[in-house]
């Protein structure tokens, strides 16, 4: 979901939510990686892609004092349950983004917000 201003044409609000609830691997080991263990990290990189085109709108409209505000799904699950294939990984993954928020450049055009669930 988009929330976008009155005046700008970028989004300032985008919910992440559903990229990596949508697909639970539950019940398998490593043994059991399959195509879609592959989608759920295709999707990060999506969502990594899609934040990108934000930045780079952003940027070339040189609107600095508004960033898009980008709420991240993390998990207490680090790989404690099991049988869970590459779900933990997913969400590790999302906190490395969050730590490289305020190291890389982009921090200026987005705002990022972990908010842990489960």
């Amino acid at each position: 979901m988009w929330k976008r201003s009155l005046n700008t044409s970028t989004p300032r609000l985008a919910w992440i939510w559903t990229i990596f609830c949508l697909l639970p691997e539950n019940g398998r080991e490593i043994d059991g990686l399959d195509d879609r263990s592959e989608l759920a990290h295709r999707m990060l990189v999506n969502l990594l892609r899609i934040m990108g085109a934000v930045k780079n709108k952003k940027a070339s409209r040189h609107f600095l004092t508004r960033p898009t505000q980008v709420i991240l799904p993390l998990s207490p699950n680090h790989g404690l349950f099991g049988n869970d294939r590459l779900y933990s990984e997913s969400k590790i993954s999302l906190e490395t983004l969050l730590q490289r928020w305020a190291s890389e450049s982009w921090g200026e055009y987005l705002c990022l917000a972990g908010a842990v669930i489960g």
